[in-house]
């Protein structure tokens, strides 16, 4: 895992430029996959504006899930990137976002998924207040989970 070199770090700023340098790419060729809930909350994370104007991002919304665009706190500078194909059938979906790709300028893509409705956050909660969450992973990731007491798991 390339989070796991050394110097460490907890940013994904520092994951996707780690990626980008290990395989010789450009920013651009690279895409963040996170759930709709991280759009939402990607304004307070660190260097937000570097990775929203830097490196492709797909947030992908549960059913149900519509954000106000732009969130609050969303940097001007990216607004402009958003690409809204929530809504847009799976079997177009690749061709509006290979529409849009730009070499020389990353995009923000928002899409549906048709996904359990279940947050990496909702698991950290439960998996931090030694609740039961073996029924929303995968087993391997359950194990993996409670082997190395991620999320101060009890």
């Amino acid at each position: 895992m390339i989070e796991l070199e050394q110097p460490t770090s907890p940013f994904s700023s520092d994951t996707l430029r780690k990626l980008a340098r290990k395989h010789g790419l450009k920013a651009t060729d690279l895409y963040f996959i996170a759930g709709g809930d991280s759009f939402l909350e990607v304004p307070d994370w660190h260097e937000s504006t570097k990775l929203l104007t830097t490196y492709n991002l797909i947030f992908a919304m549960r059913p149900g899930f519509s954000p106000h665009i732009p969130p609050p706190g969303f940097p001007a500078r990216a607004v402009s990137r958003i690409r809204d194909f929530t809504g847009v059938a799976r079997r177009r979906l690749q061709r509006c976002i290979q529409g849009e790709a730009h070499p020389h300028q990353n995009r923000i893509f928002l899409l549906d998924v048709d996904a359990p409705d279940i947050a990496a956050s909702q698991i950290r909660h439960l998996a931090g207040a030694g609740k039961p969450y073996k029924h929303l992973v995968p087993c391997e990731v359950h194990e993996y989970i409670r082997k190395l007491h991620l999320y101060g798991e009890r």
